[in-house]
C-alpha cells in the first residue's frame, strides 16, 4: 500500500458540488516507482457531477491531484501545474479526457477502452485497474515504467524504453516471452510456471503474486534484489549476487539456504514458520533478524560481518551447525531445546550456557579463557585441549563422564578418584 500525504488550500472556499475533500488519504493501490516527493490534492465530487471546470473550483492544486469521482465522464481546464494525475476512482470514464502536457504521471481510470488521448510526456503509465484494455499496442515509446492492465494476452505492444514493468495483475499471461531489454525491475505475472525470459537487464525480481513458482533455482544471478513468492517452502540455490531478499510474502518457508550469498548485506523478518537457517558464507551480514520460535537449526560459518558478540539467548535452537571464527562472545542462555553446539571459536571470551540442554562442549585451541565455562548439567563430554590460560575446571564426574585436558593449564591432581565410566585425560 502506497502512503502519501494530501493536502489543499483551504484558505479558499469550496464549490458546492464537492461532496467532500480529504486532507489525508491513502491510495488505494499498491503501485511501483510513484514519485515520493510533494503533497497531493485529493478531490472528492458528488456522484451527480458528470463533468467539471476545474477552472472554476476555486482553490490552488498541488502538481499531484486525485479524483474521487464516482460519475464523472469529463473535465475541462485541469491546471496546467499537474504533473501526476491519479483517476482510479472514476469508475463513469470510458476515454481519457483532455489531460495537459505537463503531466508525466498517470494511473488512468479503470473502464477506458482505449488508450487514445494519453499524452506522450507521460513517463509513468498505470493501467492495473483498466480491465477493458486487452493490448499494450499504441503506448507511447516515451513511457518508462508501466503497470500493465489484467486482461492483456501478451506483451506485445510494451515500448523499448520501459525500465520498470509491473505485471502482477496480469492472470492471463503465463510466459516472460516479449520482457523489454532495458527492464531493470520486474514484478512478474501470478501464473507463470517458469522464469526463463528474464532479461539480463533485470536487477530487481518481485515474484509476491508467482503462486505456481515452488522452486528459485532458474532465479538469474543478475538479479540482486528478490523477493520471493508464496507457495515455496524451501529456499535454497538462489544468486551469490543477491544484495537483499524479502520473504515477507513466503508464508510457508519452513527451510532457508542462503550458503554462499556473499554480496547479501541483511535480512528481512524471517517467517514464523522457518525451522532451519543456513547463512554459511554470508560474509556481508553484519546483524541477525529475530528468529522466530520455530526455528530449531542455524548455521552462522563464514559470516564474518557479524558482530563479535552474538546474542541467541532464548531462542528454539536445537542445533547450531557453527559459528563465525571471529566471536569472542557467546549468549546462548534460556535456549532450553539446544543440545547441540559447533567447535567453538578459539578466541572466545564468554560463553552462556545456562539453561541449555547441551550434552558436549568442544573448546580446542582456545588460548583466551581463564577458566572452563559453567556447564549446563546436561553436559557429558569437556574438551580443552590446548586451552592454554585454562587452570581450573570444576567439573562433577558423575555427571561429565568424559573430560580432555591434553595441552591445557590444567594439572592433574595427585589424587583423582572416578566413578566407573568417567575418564579424563591429561
Amino acid at each position: 500500500m502506497l502512503s502519501r500525504k494530501f493536502g489543499l488550500d483551504k484558505s479558499r472556499s469550496l464549490p458546492s458540488e464537492l461532496s467532500k475533500v480529504s486532507y489525508s488519504k491513502t491510495l488505494p493501490l499498491s503501485i511501483r516507482g510513484v514519485r515520493a516527493a510533494g503533497e497531493t490534492t485529493y478531490l472528492t465530487l458528488a456522484a451527480s457531477v458528470k463533468t467539471y471546470d476545474f477552472s472554476k473550483s476555486g482553490f490552488t492544486f498541488t502538481n499531484y491531484l486525485t479524483i474521487d469521482a464516482p460519475g464523472l465522464t469529463s473535465f475541462t481546464n485541469l491546471p496546467a501545474s499537474l504533473t501526476a494525475l491519479y483517476l482510479h476512482a472514476c469508475p463513469a470514464m470510458t476515454a481519457i479526457p483532455d489531460i495537459p502536457s505537463t503531466v508525466t504521471e498517470l494511473i488512468a481510470p479503470p473502464n477506458i477502452t482505449s488508450l487514445t488521448g494519453i499524452p506522450t510526456t507521460v513517463i509513468a503509465l498505470y493501467l492495473s485497474v483498466c480491465t477493458k484494455i486487452t493490448t499494450l499496442v499504441g503506448i507511447s515509446s516515451n513511457v518508462t515504467s508501466l503497470s500493465a492492465p489484467p486482461n492483456i494476452t501478451s506483451l506485445t505492444g510494451v515500448p523499448a524504453s520501459v525500465t520498470t514493468l509491473d505485471l502482477s495483475k496480469c492472470t492471463k499471461i503465463t510466459s516472460l516471452v516479449g520482457v523489454p531489454s532495458k527492464v531493470t525491475y520486474l514484478t512478474t505475472p501470478p501464473n507463470i510456471t517458469s522464469l526463463t525470459g528474464i532479461p539480463a537487464s533485470v536487477t530487481t525480481l518481485d515474484l509476491s503474486k508467482c503462486t505456481k513458482i515452488t522452486s528459485l533455482a532458474d532465479v538469474p544471478s543478475h538479479v540482486t534484489y528478490l523477493v520471493t513468492p508464496p507457495n515455496i517452502t524451501s529456499l535454497t540455490g538462489i544468486p551469490a549476487s543477491l544484495t537483499t531478499v524479502d520473504f515477507t510474502y513466503s508464508t510457508k518457508l519452513t527451510s532457508i539456504d542462503l550458503t554462499g550469498t556473499t554480496s547479501l548485506i541483511s535480512l528481512p523478518t524471517v517467517p514464523a514458520t522457518c525451522t532451519s537457517l543456513n547463512l554459511t558464507g554470508c560474509s556481508s551480514i553484519s546483524s541477525l533478524p529475530t528468529l522466530p520460535g520455530k526455528c530449531t537449526t542455524l548455521n552462522l560459518t563464514g559470516c564474518s560481518g557479524l558482530p563479535t558478540t552474538l546474542t541467541l539467548a532464548g531462542t528454539g535452537l536445537t542445533t547450531i551447525g557453527g559459528l563465525p571464527s571471529g566471536t569472542l562472545s557467546l549468549d546462548l542462555s534460556g535456549c532450553t531445546s539446544l543440545t547441540t553446539i559447533p567447535a567453538l571459536p578459539t578466541g572466545l571470551t564468554t560463553l552462556a550456557l545456562a539453561g541449555t540442554k547441551v550434552t558436549a562442549v568442544n573448546l580446542t585451541g582456545n588460548t583466551t579463557l581463564k577458566s572452563a565455562p559453567s556447564l549446563p548439567s546436561t553436559c557429558t563430554s569437556l574438551n580443552l585441549t590446548g586451552c592454554t590460560g585454562i587452570t581450573t575446571a570444576s567439573l562433577d564426574p558423575t555427571i561429565v563422564k568424559t573430560a580432555i585436558f591434553t595441552g591445557s593449564g590444567i594439572v592433574k591432581p595427585s589424587l583423582l578418584l572416578l566413578p566407573n565410566g568417567t575418564r579424563y585425560t591429561f
